[in-house]
Protein backbone atom coordinates (compact mmCIF):
# COMPACT_ATOMS: atom_id res chain seq x y z
CA UNK A 1 0.00 0.00 0.00
CA UNK A 2 1.14 3.72 -0.29
CA UNK A 3 2.06 5.72 2.64
CA UNK A 4 -0.77 6.67 3.90
CA UNK A 5 -0.63 10.32 5.00
CA UNK A 6 -1.79 10.61 8.79
CA UNK A 7 -5.41 12.40 8.77
CA UNK A 8 -6.55 11.09 5.35
CA UNK A 9 -8.12 8.70 3.11
CA UNK A 10 -6.84 6.36 0.14
CA UNK A 11 -9.15 4.69 -1.88
CA UNK A 12 -8.26 1.19 -2.56
CA UNK A 13 -9.36 -1.57 -4.83
CA UNK A 14 -9.44 -4.85 -3.10
CA UNK A 15 -9.27 -7.63 -5.79
CA UNK A 16 -9.20 -11.21 -6.20
CA UNK A 17 -7.36 -13.62 -8.11
CA UNK A 18 -4.36 -13.07 -10.14
CA UNK A 19 -3.47 -9.85 -11.16
CA UNK A 20 -3.81 -10.49 -14.92
CA UNK A 21 -7.38 -11.80 -13.96
CA UNK A 22 -8.25 -9.83 -11.00
CA UNK A 23 -11.85 -9.00 -10.30
CA UNK A 24 -12.25 -5.85 -7.90
CA UNK A 25 -14.78 -6.97 -5.40
CA UNK A 26 -18.10 -5.09 -3.91
CA UNK A 27 -18.66 -5.14 -0.38
CA UNK A 28 -20.13 -8.47 -0.77
CA UNK A 29 -18.17 -10.10 -2.40
CA UNK A 30 -15.06 -8.72 -0.11
CA UNK A 31 -17.10 -9.95 2.89
CA UNK A 32 -17.50 -13.73 1.24
CA UNK A 33 -13.80 -13.42 -0.01
CA UNK A 34 -12.53 -13.17 3.70
CA UNK A 35 -15.71 -15.08 4.82
CA UNK A 36 -17.14 -12.61 6.63
CA UNK A 37 -20.59 -13.41 8.65
CA UNK A 38 -23.31 -10.83 7.46
CA UNK A 39 -26.98 -11.10 8.13
CA UNK A 40 -28.20 -12.32 4.51
CA UNK A 41 -30.51 -9.54 4.15
CA UNK A 42 -27.50 -7.10 3.86
CA UNK A 43 -27.48 -8.73 0.18
CA UNK A 44 -30.38 -6.98 -1.09
CA UNK A 45 -29.89 -3.89 0.82
CA UNK A 46 -26.97 -2.84 -0.60
CA UNK A 47 -26.45 -0.70 -3.58
CA UNK A 48 -24.12 -0.91 -6.16
CA UNK A 49 -21.82 2.43 -5.51
CA UNK A 50 -19.39 1.59 -2.77
CA UNK A 51 -15.73 2.73 -1.75
CA UNK A 52 -13.44 0.93 0.53
CA UNK A 53 -10.66 3.41 1.97
CA UNK A 54 -7.54 3.43 4.28
CA UNK A 55 -7.45 6.08 7.09
CA UNK A 56 -4.33 7.50 8.23
CA UNK A 57 -4.78 7.35 12.22
CA UNK A 58 -3.56 9.90 14.34
CA UNK A 59 -5.49 9.20 17.66
CA UNK A 60 -3.75 6.82 20.18
CA UNK A 61 -4.17 5.90 23.65
CA UNK A 62 -1.85 3.85 26.42
CA UNK A 63 -2.92 0.25 28.07
CA UNK A 64 -4.64 3.06 30.35
CA UNK A 65 -6.62 4.61 28.35
CA UNK A 66 -4.81 7.97 27.86
CA UNK A 67 -4.54 9.63 24.41
CA UNK A 68 -1.09 9.32 23.61
CA UNK A 69 1.18 11.78 21.06
CA UNK A 70 3.40 9.32 19.44
CA UNK A 71 4.76 10.07 15.34
CA UNK A 72 2.16 8.00 13.25
CA UNK A 73 4.01 5.39 10.78
CA UNK A 74 2.11 5.20 7.26
CA UNK A 75 1.55 1.26 8.48
CA UNK A 76 -0.89 2.39 11.14
CA UNK A 77 -4.39 2.85 9.48
CA UNK A 78 -7.94 1.69 9.45
CA UNK A 79 -10.43 0.49 7.11
CA UNK A 80 -12.93 2.15 6.25
CA UNK A 81 -16.25 0.76 3.70
CA UNK A 82 -18.46 2.76 2.68
CA UNK A 83 -21.46 1.96 0.49
CA UNK A 84 -24.88 2.61 -0.80
CA UNK A 85 -27.73 1.18 0.85
CA UNK A 86 -31.40 1.34 1.77
CA UNK A 87 -32.26 3.43 3.96
CA UNK A 88 -34.51 1.24 5.52
CA UNK A 89 -31.28 -0.75 6.84
CA UNK A 90 -30.57 0.16 10.45
CA UNK A 91 -32.79 -3.06 12.06
CA UNK A 92 -30.49 -5.30 9.93
CA UNK A 93 -27.40 -3.63 11.15
CA UNK A 94 -28.56 -3.73 14.75
CA UNK A 95 -29.62 -7.45 14.52
CA UNK A 96 -25.85 -8.11 13.67
CA UNK A 97 -24.22 -5.95 16.42
CA UNK A 98 -24.52 -9.36 18.51
CA UNK A 99 -21.82 -11.22 15.96
CA UNK A 100 -20.06 -8.12 14.25
CA UNK A 101 -16.97 -7.95 16.10
CA UNK A 102 -16.47 -11.72 15.46
CA UNK A 103 -17.74 -11.54 11.95
CA UNK A 104 -15.27 -8.21 10.92
CA UNK A 105 -12.22 -9.40 13.75
CA UNK A 106 -9.77 -10.07 10.59
CA UNK A 107 -10.69 -8.08 8.65
CA UNK A 108 -10.89 -4.90 11.16
CA UNK A 109 -7.67 -5.82 13.29
CA UNK A 110 -9.77 -6.23 16.44
CA UNK A 111 -9.62 -8.51 19.21
CA UNK A 112 -13.21 -9.18 20.27
CA UNK A 113 -12.45 -10.13 23.75
CA UNK A 114 -11.56 -6.81 24.68
CA UNK A 115 -14.63 -5.80 24.37
CA UNK A 116 -18.07 -8.26 25.06
CA UNK A 117 -20.46 -5.31 25.81
CA UNK A 118 -23.04 -4.15 23.49
CA UNK A 119 -22.70 -1.58 20.54
CA UNK A 120 -22.89 2.06 22.22
CA UNK A 121 -24.48 5.15 20.72
CA UNK A 122 -23.30 8.58 19.83
CA UNK A 123 -24.02 11.99 17.25
CA UNK A 124 -21.70 13.49 15.55
CA UNK A 125 -22.85 16.19 13.62
CA UNK A 126 -26.19 15.28 13.69
CA UNK A 127 -25.50 11.37 12.14
CA UNK A 128 -25.99 8.48 14.62
CA UNK A 129 -23.14 6.08 14.85
CA UNK A 130 -23.43 3.15 16.65
CA UNK A 131 -19.76 2.12 18.04
CA UNK A 132 -17.97 -0.37 19.99
CA UNK A 133 -14.01 -0.11 21.06
CA UNK A 134 -11.36 -2.28 21.08
CA UNK A 135 -10.68 -1.34 24.20
CA UNK A 136 -10.19 2.21 22.81
CA UNK A 137 -11.73 3.99 20.23
CA UNK A 138 -8.33 3.74 18.02
CA UNK A 139 -9.40 0.82 17.59
CA UNK A 140 -12.92 0.08 16.81
CA UNK A 141 -16.11 -0.80 14.59
CA UNK A 142 -17.69 1.96 14.08
CA UNK A 143 -20.93 1.67 11.50
CA UNK A 144 -23.35 4.69 10.48
CA UNK A 145 -25.94 5.39 7.97
CA UNK A 146 -25.16 8.76 6.07
CA UNK A 147 -27.47 10.61 4.22
CA UNK A 148 -25.88 12.18 0.98
CA UNK A 149 -27.38 13.73 -2.20
CA UNK A 150 -30.78 11.98 -1.77
CA UNK A 151 -29.07 8.40 -0.88
CA UNK A 152 -28.39 6.41 2.39
CA UNK A 153 -24.41 5.27 2.69
CA UNK A 154 -23.26 2.54 5.45
CA UNK A 155 -20.05 3.24 6.73
CA UNK A 156 -18.17 0.90 8.70
CA UNK A 157 -14.57 2.54 10.08
CA UNK A 158 -12.24 1.00 12.19
CA UNK A 159 -11.71 4.14 14.34
CA UNK A 160 -13.63 6.49 16.14
CA UNK A 161 -11.50 8.98 14.26
CA UNK A 162 -11.90 7.31 11.01
CA UNK A 163 -15.70 7.73 11.24
CA UNK A 164 -15.40 11.08 12.07
CA UNK A 165 -13.27 11.89 9.57
CA UNK A 166 -15.46 10.16 6.82
CA UNK A 167 -18.73 11.87 7.96
CA UNK A 168 -16.97 15.13 7.44
CA UNK A 169 -15.87 14.30 4.42
CA UNK A 170 -19.75 13.68 3.36
CA UNK A 171 -20.96 16.74 5.38
CA UNK A 172 -18.41 19.49 4.81
CA UNK A 173 -18.65 20.57 1.20
CA UNK A 174 -14.95 20.67 -0.49
CA UNK A 175 -13.31 17.50 2.20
Amino acid sequence: QPNIVPGTFTVIDIANGASSSAQVLTTIGFFNRFVVSYPPALQTTLGQNYKFLLYGQKEAFDNKGQPIMVKRVASDTRLVMVSEIASSSASILQGWESTMSTSLANIMAITPAKNTDSFTATNYNGVSVRFKNFPYPDRSIDYALVQHNNKTYLVIAGSREAMFAMIDAFLIPGR
